[in-house]
């Protein structure tokens, strides 16, 4: 059996430290163990690379440190990522202010991944702000 190839975004690496978040940390690190586990592959992109470096030195390096510990392979954004990117942003998809979303969800869809992982907790309150939004 395959194993799914699973894409982590931006968020993933915080909660994995951040104990303060409760059930999005636990979730986090369950996932992660699962990733050592072998039951998914594993995949980032330079987009989450570019976020978490924004982060303090500390703690872009310890985030930066799980894409080794785990083996986390990360992916170009390509043109055609980026394109379908601004095609989310264009057909009000997503808002422009989210737009490094679109870039995730393109760059997981353009390198055919089974899922593209994130906190549903983060999710709901994002699509709350952008139900707002419009």
């Amino acid at each position: 059996m395959r194993k799914q190839k699973i894409y982590l975004e931006t968020t993933l690496f915080n909660h994995y430290f951040d104990e303060d978040r409760g059930l999005a940390h636990t979730s986090t690190i369950s996932l992660f163990k699962e990733i050592a586990a072998g039951k998914y592959e594993a995949f980032t992109s330079g987009a989450v690379i570019e976020e978490l470096v924004k982060a303090a030195t500390e703690k872009y390096e310890k985030m930066f440190a799980l894409i080794g510990e785990y083996n986390i392979a990360i992916l170009t954004v390509s043109e055609e990522a980026e394109k379908l990117a601004d095609i989310y942003v264009s057909e009000n998809v997503i808002p422009e202010k989210y737009r490094t979303d679109g870039v995730h969800i393109a760059v997981a869809a353009v390198n055919n991944m089974d899922n593209q992982h994130e906190l549903p907790a983060h999710r709901q309150a994002q699509d709350e702000n952008r139900h707002r939004e419009h």
